[in-house]
């Protein structure tokens, strides 16, 4: 339905050339749709990686279609060196999604708990688990180990985001329901939108689970972070990720660990002006723009 859809978008627009940002499927059918009707794609957020979904397959296949980079990070610039990319099309300027952290009026925290109909607590928990796409059989290890884990911060506030639609979501959108049912300190959120969420990041003491936001934008917050699995590996991460195994008494004492550390952090993902980098490249292009793409071995 993208490719169908997405085609007849482009020859009505005829765009001179498409950016697209990140790893999804649904900008993979937006990459598809461009390569073949010759329309320069622009890609933001190449080269990183995270083994443990089919994001990573995606990431870099929109890359090898793609005409020019904006990366977050020298070792994501390393790799689309790797991938037979021409050095002059890579451009480290850092993470879009943390510069506009910087620019979002956050709530503050009556305001947000007016909204959200909930009083913070001593200890608050925000959890972001999303399904392993490798395995399903892992997801349900992750989440029955995760809620098991969770019963044991019967004091804290514990906040749920719903995962992605990616395959096997549903297992770990029951395993919540029937955890909220039977505990009062327990709420969940089906979308909290970017102001909300990056505002429960300021106020909550944790992130558990598997995001790439818990990456990505956490650090920024000051906030610790408990990164469960393997859907993240590979990823460059700050000095306060602890990395844990789906495994109880381990996600218990990571979380425990990560309460009582220093969570004041540089974010490796940071640069100043990212957006004015990528702007300023792009009006330097010349066109038209010549697609034949020669491999750059190394």
């Amino acid at each position: 339905k993208g490719l169908i859809k997405f085609s007849k978008l482009i020859q009505v627009g005829n765009p001179d050339l498409v950016i697209l940002f990140g790893d999804r499927f649904e900008i993979f059918s937006f990459a598809i749709t461009s390569y073949f009707n010759n329309i320069p794609i622009i890609h933001i957020g190449g080269g990183d990686v995270s083994y443990g979904s089919i994001d990573e397959g995606l990431r870099h296949s929109i890359s090898k279609l793609s005409y020019k980079h904006f990366v977050s990070n020298s070792l994501s610039k390393k790799r689309l060196l790797q991938l037979g990319e021409n050095i002059n099309n890579i451009h480290n300027v850092g993470s879009l999604s943390i510069e506009n952290i910087n620019k979002i009026k956050l709530m503050d925290k009556n305001s947000l708990e007016k909204n959200l109909k909930f009083k913070f607590l001593k200890t608050n928990l925000l959890i972001s688990l999303h399904p392993s796409t490798i395995d399903n059989s892992y997801t349900m290890i992750e989440i029955n180990e995760l809620i098991y884990a969770l019963n044991h911060f019967k004091d804290s506030l514990i906040i749920f985001t719903y995962p992605n639609a990616d395959s096997g979501f549903s297992i770990i959108v029951k395993k919540i329901n029937q955890f909220l049912k039977s505990n009062k300190n327990v709420h969940c959120f089906k979308s909290l939108g970017q102001t909300r969420y990056f505002s429960l990041m300021k106020y909550c003491d944790c992130i558990i689970g598997n995001s790439s936001s818990a990456i990505l934008e956490a650090p920024s917050f000051d906030i610790g972070i408990v990164n469960i699995g393997k859907r993240q590996d590979g990823r460059l991460k700050s000095k306060n990720v602890i990395d844990c195994e789906p495994n109880n008494h381990k996600i218990i004492k990571s979380i425990k660990k990560s309460l009582k550390m220093n969570n004041k952090v540089k974010n490796p993902y940071y640069k100043t002006n990212t957006s004015d980098k990528i702007i300023s490249n792009l009006l330097k292009i010349k066109y038209p723009i010549n697609l034949k793409k020669k491999f750059y071995d190394i």
